[in-house]
This record gives C-alpha cells, sequence and structure tokens, in this order.
C-alpha cells in the first residue's frame, strides 16, 4: 500500500472516530467491512464503563472523537512531511501492536491491521 492510501485510510479512520463521538449520528460508509466496524466501536464505546467506571460513555466518545478529529488528509500529510522521503517508498505488510490500559483483551482471532 503507498503513502497516500495509507494516509487516506488513517484519514477514514479518523472520520469515523469523530463520528463516534456524534451520538445519533450515521456516518456515511464506504462498506460493509467499515459499517461492522464502526458498530463494533460503539458496543465497545457504550461497554467501556462496565470495565472501568472512569472511562463514561460521553468522555469515551469526547476523547475519540477529538483524536480523530487530528486525523484529516491535512494533518496527517502536515505531520508526515517532517520525516525522510523515502517513507513513500517503503511497501509490504507489517503487524503492529497496541497496548491500551483499561479495557478487556481483544477477542480470539482478531486481527490488526
Amino acid at each position: 500500500m503507498n503513502l497516500l492510501k495509507r494516509i487516506e485510510a488513517f484519514a477514514r479512520l479518523g472520520y469515523l472516530m469523530q463520528e463516534s463521538g456524534n451520538s445519533g449520528n450515521q456516518p456515511i460508509f464506504l462498506g460493509p467491512e467499515e459499517q461492522h466496524s464502526f458498530e463494533e466501536l460503539q458496543f465497545e464505546i457504550a461497554d467501556a464503563p462496565h470495565y472501568n467506571g472512569w472511562f463514561t460513555e460521553s468522555n469515551v466518545r469526547k476523547a475519540i472523537s477529538s483524536l480523530g478529529k487530528s486525523m484529516t488528509m491535512e494533518h496527517l500529510e502536515k505531520w508526515l512531511k517532517q520525516y525522510p522521503e523515502h517513507l513513500a517508498e517503503i511497501n509490504g505488510n507489517h503487524s503492529i501492536g497496541l497496548v491500551m490500559a483499561g479495557k478487556k483483551s481483544m477477542p480470539t482471532g482478531t486481527r490488526v491491521m
């Protein structure tokens, strides 16, 4: 996946994260997989207070929405300009992991891309 496609993917994720803060608003989905991911995120947001009382649904929505606002095409391109130009040449699949506090572990078979 080239750099532009990666930026577009993160910008799309940012859009869906922003829309997660707007309870009741239905975002425009690019396909059923994206809709499923959004619905799964909505479930996890609503479920978060059961695992950590400090994570109220409204605060989680606000935090996710705020993070999403920073993931626009403009912001991502500006951020990546600081890095060497060969970044655009890097291709291939890579596995990454995220360690986050306050949430149960991911279900078996969950794939992170």
